[in-house]
C-alpha cells in the first residue's frame, strides 16, 4: 500500500477564537492600502489622541502587549488629526520623539491630562509648558521641536493615514496597512489585543503561503488574508469542506454547470460533478482534507472567482484509470 498525496491551488489559515470575530464588524479592510516602512515584517500602528479617554484607558494594556512582541512584529504610536483641535496633541508627540523624551513622557503626558488635569490637551502653549518643566528642557528648544522642519510633514502624514485608514475615531489599530479594528469595534481593550492577535496570525500566514513566489512576475489581483464568509473564496472553501463530509448531497452545485479538472478533463451537470468527487473519495482510505489558503476576486458584472489551494492525503493499493 503506498501513500498518496492530492495537492491542488488554495490557501486559509484558521485561528483559535473565543467568538469568530466578524469582518467588518470587528474588522475591516481600510479604506486605502496604507504604505508600510518596514519590509519583511508586520507592522501595527495604533492611532491615538492624548486628549482622548478610551486611548487614556487603553494604553497600559497596549504597553504590555508591546513588551513582548515576536521578531516579526514592528509597533509604532502615529497621532491622529481628523480636525484642527487635535494637532497640538500630534505637535506634542512629534515633539517628545524629536527631544528623545517619548519614553520617559508619553503616559505621563496622558497622566497630565486625564488624572491631574494640568494639560488642555487643544493649547499648544500648555503643552510647551509642561514637557519643559517635565523634560527638563529649555522652554525655546521644546518651542523648536514643536516647529521643526520635518513637523508640517509628519502633520500631513498622520492627517493623510487617518484618512486612509477609513477611521472615525480613537484609538484605531491599523495592522499590516491592511485591515482596521479599534476598541469600539472590538468591544473592550482585552478584546481588541485577543483581535489584533488573530489578525496577526492569518497577515503572518498569508505572507508565508502567497498565490505566486517572490520571484514570479505574475500580479495576482485576488484578495487575501482573512477571508469573508460570505466572499467567493469563503463560500467555495466551504462547499470544498462539505464534500468530504459523509453523504453530502451537492446541491451547491448548478445541475446544469460545466466544471474543468486537471488533465484537460471537462464535465457537464451535477452528476459528473457526483461521479469525480465521489470517485476521487472512493479511491483514498484515511482521508485527511486541508485547507491551506483562498484567494478570490470579484468584479462588478463578472463572476467571482476564488483560487484555493487544498491538500487531500490519504492510502490506495492499487492504480486507477482516472488517477492512477
Amino acid at each position: 500500500m503506498k501513500n498518496f498525496l492530492l495537492a491542488i491551488l488554495i490557501f486559509f489559515t484558521s485561528t483559535a477564537f473565543a467568538v469568530e470575530p466578524k469582518p467588518g464588524v470587528n474588522f475591516k479592510q481600510t479604506k486605502e492600502i496604507i504604505a508600510t516602512d518596514s519590509p519583511g515584517k508586520i507592522e501595527v500602528i495604533e492611532m491615538f489622541w492624548y486628549g482622548c479617554i478610551h486611548c487614556f484607558n487603553f494604553d497600559p494594556y497596549l504597553d504590555k502587549w508591546a513588551d513582548n512582541l515576536p521578531k516579526d512584529i514592528v509597533f509604532k504610536r502615529v497621532p491622529a488629526i481628523p480636525r484642527k483641535d487635535w494637532v497640538p496633541m500630534a505637535k506634542a508627540f512629534y515633539a517628545l520623539e524629536t527631544l528623545e523624551l517619548e519614553h520617559k513622557l508619553h503616559e505621563k503626558l496622558f497622566d497630565a491630562i486625564h488624572k491631574d488635569k494640568v494639560v488642555d490637551p487643544a493649547s499648544e502653549m500648555s503643552a510647551i509648558s509642561w514637557i519643559a518643566v517635565n523634560g527638563k528642557k529649555d522652554l525655546n528648544e521644546v518651542k523648536d521641536a514643536f516647529n521643526s522642519f520635518s513637523m508640517k510633514s509628519k502633520l500631513s502624514n498622520s492627517f493623510k493615514m487617518f484618512k486612509a485608514a477609513g477611521a472615525t475615531g480613537v484609538p484605531a489599530i491599523i495592522i499590516d496597512g491592511r485591515y482596521l479594528t479599534s476598541t469600539t469595534m472590538a468591544g473592550g481593550e482585552k478584546n481588541t489585543l485577543q483581535l489584533m492577535d488573530y489578525i496577526i496570525k492569518n497577515v503572518r500566514a498569508d505572507k508565508a503561503k502567497k498565490l505566486f513566489n517572490s520571484s514570479s512576475e505574475m500580479n495576482s489581483e485576488y484578495k487575501q488574508g482573512i477571508v469573508p464568509n460570505e466572499s467567493a473564496g469563503g463560500i467555495y472553501s466551504k462547499i470544498l469542506k462539505n464534500i468530504f463530509k459523509y453523504n453530502y448531497d451537492f446541491s451547491d452545485y448548478a445541475r446544469a454547470a460545466t466544471i474543468y479538472w486537471p488533465g484537460n478533463i471537462i464535465g457537464h451537470g451535477r452528476e459528473d460533478v457526483i461521479e469525480f468527487w465521489n470517485n476521487l473519495k472512493n479511491f483514498l482510505s484515511n482521508i485527511k482534507f486541508s485547507i491551506e489558503h483562498i484567494g478570490y476576486l470579484e468584479e462588478p458584472d463578472k463572476n467571482p472567482k476564488a483560487s484555493i489551494r487544498w491538500f487531500l492525503e490519504g492510502n490506495h493499493s492499487e492504480n486507477t484509470l482516472d488517477f492512477g
